[in-house]
């Protein structure tokens, strides 16, 4: 797996950056900060990180996006500081931080829901199980009518929609329906580039089917929520890399600011508990 990692805002003098002045020549805080994990996560680290640079700008922040499983490995591995991830360590994973290691806490800081929908034009659909919503959007062999999904539903044709692949919405979908390893949607479906185009593309057909963040479902728009796949979002912070005050530093800034920065692609900022905020923001 490649790990795909963009360097955020290095600032190279006092006269770049997005920091201002005063902050630059005050600020002493150095070192790197090396993040990667889930696509799903990859907004919402950015503007993390794009803050946390403007104020620290002599310290290195890189944030990739290469998945949950890569990203895990290299944090095991003690290769990055924070992973950044849409599920929880498996017991493989567990056993490979025991063998390396590498101690670790975990934050959990968001919560995001995707809503499978279907036109309000829709006479047949009320609800869908889980296992439905898997059958209709699995890579092999996908149903190409409703009755293949219950043969009490009609014999017409399924109209899927849905994001881009690599978009966090369909990541989502895709990990919470068939899990963390290589997941993987049907690839016949109508793309559209936002949640307004996929509600109209759905509200055009009595037999389309799609799915958005249920934070971005709104109200008029001519479909409904026919079933939600809700996810937890984490952060794992290596206990090694916590002792180095650039980690640190970034830690309690995330936690300590407002949920409007700690929340993108219809996640839900989880505020954390009393006690995980007073060991990640004391001095």
């Amino acid at each position: 797996m490649v790990v795909v990692a963009t360097l955020v805002g290095i600032v190279a003098s006092d006269g770049g950056g997005s920091g201002n002045g005063r902050t630059r020549k005050r600020d002493a805080l150095t070192g790197a900060v090396r993040i990667d994990g889930a696509a799903a996560m990859r907004n919402i680290v950015d503007r993390a990180a794009r803050r946390f640079q403007s104020r620290h700008p002599d310290v290195r922040v890189t944030v990739g996006a290469s998945g949950d499983e890569s990203a895990l490995a290299l944090f095991c591995a003690g290769e990055i500081d924070v992973a950044a991830t849409a599920r929880r360590l498996d017991r493989s994973e567990r056993r490979a931080c025991r063998s390396a290691g590498t101690t670790y806490s975990e934050i959990v800081v968001a919560r995001a829901e995707i809503a499978i929908i279907v036109s309000e034009r829709n006479p047949f659909v009320n609800d869908l199980s889980l296992n439905e919503v898997r059958s209709i959007w699995r890579r092999v062999a996908p149903p190409t009518s409703w009755a293949e999904v219950d043969p009490r539903l009609p014999a017409v044709p399924i109209e899927p929609v849905g994001w881009k692949p690599d978009s966090p919405p369909a990541t989502m979908l895709a990990e919470g329906l068939f899990g963390p390893v290589d997941p993987l949607l049907r690839d016949d479906y109508q793309v559209a580039d936002d949640a307004t185009e996929l509600s109209r593309a759905v509200t055009s057909s009595p037999n389309a089917i799609g799915f958005v963040p249920l934070t971005q479902l709104k109200p008029d728009s001519g479909v409904r929520a026919v079933s939600t796949l809700p996810r937890h979002l984490y952060l794992e912070v290596s206990a090694t890399s916590l002792r180095k005050p650039e980690i640190r530093r970034f830690v309690r800034e995330y936690l300590s600011d407002p949920p409007r920065i700690r929340v993108s692609d219809g996640a839900v900022a989880i505020e954390p508990s009393h006690r995980v905020h007073r060991k990640f923001t004391r001095p």
